[in-house]
């Protein structure tokens, strides 16, 4: 079953797919425990459903595991791009450290 967001979450995620639509670039900056995983993992169930390509970029490798677990939560399965992992990604979605 896919995670619900909150309302607040559901606002942020609003913010960000208006301004994909002026801007090319956009970079949402929120709280930790604000739930960015799971808006990001929404905004990219999203983009997806329109045959978007997406990248997920991380500074930790750490959190895979909890970025991985997210996105599964929404249906999406991805392909990482990490040391040691030799697999050329053929997923739509793709995370990388």
């Amino acid at each position: 079953m896919q995670p619900k967001l909150r309302d607040y979450q559901v606002i942020t995620v609003d913010k960000v797919n208006k301004a994909l639509f002026k801007y090319k670039h956009v970079l949402l900056v929120s709280s930790q425990g604000s739930g960015k995983t799971f808006m990001f993992s929404d905004i990219a169930k999203k983009a997806i459903a329109k045959g978007r390509n997406v990248l997920i970029l991380s500074n930790r490798t750490k959190l895979l595991k909890q970025t991985d677990g997210a996105l599964k939560k929404f249906g999406i399965f991805a392909d990482f791009i990490t040391n040691g992992y030799n697999k050329i990604p053929t997923s739509k979605c793709v995370v990388a450290t």
